[in-house]
């Protein structure tokens, strides 16, 4: 759940009442709330302050977080200060750092094409080859990134579904909505279809061959 961000800047006591009222006026114990902390977007975030304050009101209904915030030191501070909280970072990189620290797992855009790597690292987190595992998602996530991502992610699987249709191939159809351009630039393109986004991830590449039916 996202905090109320169309004004910048309310005080800690303004969003502390905001989520009050509505998880009062859901009035229903089967309600979890998952706080979604990306200021990089909406400008307005989650204080660790902030977060107590919700935690301790209501221990049965605030269960957890997404952290997109981008910044590692963050979610480190949310998972030392509430280790029975559910946090998630929202990038795959931070993935191993937060298992070893307490986190739930990982809620990230990559995993539309990577989530089998991701998987492996999740389910492998206390093993010899964890940190091997890690550098390899790592990598994957960076080499995107770089990129525009929903263009890019879009690009890679109409790439590998060999979609003509799909952005970055022959006959590109607008499938990204506005304001999001149809298709990323030229420069991707031709990395894309060199296959030199994943040059030197042989593993990588073949997991995202397997993952999207090829």
């Amino acid at each position: 759940m996202l905090p109320p961000f169309y004004y910048k800047a309310p005080n800690e006591d303004g969003l502390f009442r905001f989520f009050s009222e509505v998880i009062e006026n859901v009035g229903d114990d089967r309600l979890k709330v998952y706080l979604y902390h990306i200021p990089p977007v909406a400008q307005v975030g989650f204080s660790p302050s902030l977060i107590g304050r919700l935690i301790k009101a209501f221990p049965d209904t605030v269960v957890g977080l997404k952290d997109s915030s981008g910044d590692w030191s963050n979610t480190a501070a949310i998972l030392e200060a509430y280790p029975q909280f559910e946090v998630f970072p929202g990038s795959e990189i931070f993935l191993l750092d937060g298992l070893r620290q307490g986190a739930a797992g990982c809620i990230s855009a990559t995993c539309n094409v990577s989530a089998a790597a991701i998987r492996n690292v999740y389910d492998n987190w206390l093993s010899a080859d964890a940190d091997r595992l890690q550098g390899d998602i790592t990598a994957l996530r960076k080499a995107i990134q770089a990129y525009p991502m929903i263009p890019a992610l879009k690009a890679i699987i109409a790439h590998y579904r060999q979609d003509p249709t799909g952005p970055g191939c022959a006959h590109p159809s607008p499938t990204c909505r506005r304001p999001t351009p149809p298709r990323p630039s030229k420069r991707w393109r031709r990395r894309t279809a060199s296959g030199s986004i994943l040059q030197g991830r042989p593993r990588a590449e073949a997991r995202l061959r397997r993952r999207l039916g090829h």
